[in-house]
């Protein structure tokens, strides 16, 4: 008989009669004996779940949460999830041998990712019911499901919990993904730094379709002619090598084409145009709100924290630069930008 079988035919017996039993003391010391810290606790844990899953269940279930870095948090953090999640949907998936180790292994790995699956019932809904656990996000698939989540209508104060929300979706499948051996340290990174490149990109869509609605377009003056001016965000350090980690900042500078020009501005009653700003006002807004949209922290959270240091002139420097400004940055300064990815 294996250890596991040995454990089950003890167990059992205790967990049918958790309902009635008069104290949780022998469960609590069974379990101790088999590596939990606070057999006390979990059992009175294992009381609770009885009124969602069956002895045979229950006893898998303790057995694979012995299995994972830290027994009594599994149970714990099941628990919780239990009064958020569908009963039936939960059972479902533990009824599965390898959906109940990838779900108590982040039970017992992480209470971050167990708040994530407690914020919303659809989190868990996507992640196991929808098996985005199983999906590895490539190239472009990253902004692409980002954009379908906003409209022509979406504004900007709409725009930041899509992003935060978005986020943990993302952040949870990565995490489940790499605690399950189901993705490699290089898929990890590639993916945190996708999501990062989505993220910015998607702010700095709708952030220039709102700033159009009240400014126009950006124009600048060439020597071919009048031509629409852009910016670029250039990703330094870790986010521009694709090597982000989940508590990683993004380095970041923001670059624009030319600082000769201006917006179009907005036709006004007179016949007139208001909100004619100069390229680089523009641009400097511009960036301070695609940043805010990504780093702000509100009742969502936040997306990622932003780190502007690298910019030319440090963090005394303007928001944006142009073209030209980086040109003429001192040569120590603009060292810095010789690797760069650019986002947008």
């Amino acid at each position: 008989m294996t250890r596991n079988s040995e454990s089950a035919a003890l167990l059992l017996p205790l967990l049918e009669r958790i309902a009635d039993a008069e104290t949780d003391q022998p469960l609590a010391l069974f379990l101790e004996s088999r590596g939990f810290s606070f057999g006390a606790r979990s059992a009175a844990n294992l009381k609770l779940l009885a009124a969602v899953f069956p002895p045979e269940c229950l006893c898998a279930i303790t057995l694979q949460a012995i299995a994972t870095p830290m027994p009594d948090m599994a149970l714990n953090s099941l628990e919780r999830i239990s009064t958020m999640v569908s009963a039936e949907e939960l059972r479902v998936i533990c009824s599965k041998k390898s959906r109940l180790a990838q779900l108590l292994t982040l039970c017992g790995s992480s209470p971050f990712l167990t708040n994530i699956l407690c914020r919303d019932p659809a989190y868990f809904r996507d992640l196991f019911i929808r098996r985005r656990i199983d999906k590895r996000r490539q190239g472009d698939e990253t902004v692409t499901a980002l954009r379908a989540l906003v409209s022509d209508t979406t504004d900007y104060a709409a725009l930041l919990p899509i992003l935060r929300r978005f986020k943990y979706a993302e952040v949870l499948r990565i995490a489940a993904r790499d605690l399950s051996g189901l993705a490699a340290l290089e898929e990890v990174t590639l993916e945190l730094t996708q999501l990062a490149t989505a993220a910015l990109q998607v702010a700095y869509e709708v952030t220039k379709r709102v700033l159009a609605a009240e400014y126009g377009l950006p124009v600048m003056r060439t020597p071919q002619g009048e031509a629409e001016a852009d910016l670029t965000i250039l990703g330094m350090g870790k986010f521009g090598g694709k090597e982000l980690n989940f508590s990683s900042d993004i380095d970041i500078i923001f670059l624009y084409s030319s600082d000769s020009g201006e917006t179009t501005g907005i036709p006004d009653a007179q016949g007139g145009r208001r909100g004619v700003l100069s390229l680089h006002a523009y641009f400097v807004k511009l960036a301070e709100m695609v940043t805010r949209a990504v780093s702000q922290v509100t009742e969502d959270g936040f997306v990622f924290r932003v780190d502007l240091g690298l910019r030319p002139e440090g963090k005394s420097g303007d928001m944006a630069i142009s073209l030209r400004e980086s040109a003429s940055s001192p040569p120590s300064a603009r060292s810095s930008i010789a690797s760069t990815w650019t986002t947008t």
